[in-house]
């Protein structure tokens, strides 16, 4: 198999999970899916700070940029406030990681062409009702939200 094939394999940088921070059930629970939340953005940040990019693992886009995207992508609109990953955000916390985001949103069409933010807000805010019972929506106007 191909050199690339064992570096996606074994650094798995899309193994990042958000929602296990705002689901928890427990503050011992929360602590932990928030530090190793945390620990796999500052992993993810290491990485593309050490390498040329401009994506993941290098000059191509691989499946590594599309499955981190998806989630990167959510992470200051939706995640940092409703599921509670507010230890930093991606746009002033990770440098590097918003470089990598900025580059595939704003040079790759596809990227940009199906990210819709309103939409990501409001599925997010509206489908968890026991983390947001009353269905309000941030705007991004009120906290001087740009995304990107």
């Amino acid at each position: 198999m191909p050199p690339l094939y064992y570096q996606k394999s074994s650094a798995s940088p899309y193994l990042i999970r958000p929602s296990k921070c705002g689901m928890a059930k427990t503050q011992e629970a929360y602590e932990e899916a928030v530090n190793n939340l945390f620990a796999s953005l500052d992993r993810a940040e290491k990485h593309l700070s050490s390498h040329p990019g401009p994506y993941y693992y290098g000059s191509s886009i691989t499946e590594a940029d599309i499955r981190l995207y998806v989630t990167i992508i959510r992470f200051d609109p939706v995640y940092h406030i409703h599921f509670k990953c507010n230890i930093r955000d991606i746009r002033s916390g990770y440098p590097s990681i918003h470089k990598w985001l900025r580059v595939l949103y704003h040079d790759v069409p596809a990227f940009k062409d199906t990210t819709q933010f309103e939409h990501i807000k409001g599925h997010y805010m509206k489908s968890h009702l026991n983390i947001n019972p009353f269905v309000s929506i941030k705007t991004s106007a009120s906290l001087g939200i740009k995304y990107i």
